[in-house]
């Protein structure tokens, strides 16, 4: 076997992840789900990921938001490959991945009819971050990359930390599970070419409430 195995000659070779699971340490297991997800105006960026004040003065300035408590369930992805050359090397194409979302949270005031009437309409100009049940968020390479850099503040110039999105669904208030109840549903989009990255943000929910309208 040939020892010629990047294709692209200005690649570097990285040394070999070192393994995360120190059997030592037991099963360290990671609770599964999804409740939320932050919408963020596409043309906000941040001076400071990490400042809570500035997540809170953004979400009082209508740049940030957060959805009502529900589920948010992830599908497989769906992603082709195609041939880069005559020889048959093949690359993987960009990842599509939808998520359902469904919550029984409305309002008396019929304001539920409002959010979701607005998000689907103007969700070309957000961008997304969601959270599972362990107050992970699922951010965007660029920014994930300047949290490891590390360094001072966490920004990117011209990026936002959110992931953008599409809805393929029109929000809809059908019955849920119990059918005595409402249970909005919808779907949401999301397209990646690599893992999604991934981190804790400390304080940003608190900041964020769970009562903040959209942008």
């Amino acid at each position: 076997m040939s020892l010629l195995c990047v294709a692209d000659c200005a690649s570097v070779i990285e040394a070999v992840p070192t393994n995360y699971h120190d059997p030592c340490e037991g099963d360290i297991l990671r609770k599964f789900g999804w409740k939320q997800f932050v919408v963020v105006s596409c043309d906000y960026q941040f001076t400071d990921l990490l400042d809570t004040d500035e997540w809170q003065a953004a979400r009082d300035l209508g740049k940030v938001g957060i959805s009502p408590e529900g589920r948010l369930d992830f599908n497989q992805p769906n992603q082709d490959s195609f041939e880069i050359d005559g020889c048959g090397r093949e690359v993987a194409d960009e990842a599509e991945i939808l998520i359902d979302f469904g919550t029984y949270q409305t309002k008396d005031d019929l304001s539920d009819f409002d959010y979701w009437k607005s998000l689907y309409q103007r969700h070309a100009g957000y961008r997304i971050l969601p959270v599972d049940c362990n107050g992970i968020f699922y951010i965007s390479d660029s920014y994930k990359a300047a949290l490891v850099a590390g360094g001072g503040a966490i920004t990117v110039a011209g990026e936002s930390p959110g992931l953008e999105f599409s809805m393929p669904r029109t929000p809809m208030p059908l019955a849920g599970a119990n059918p005595n109840f409402v249970y909005w549903t919808m779907q949401l989009q999301i397209k990646f070419t690599d893992v999604l990255c991934a981190t804790y943000l400390p304080g940003v929910l608190t900041a964020l409430g769970t009562d903040t309208p959209i942008p």
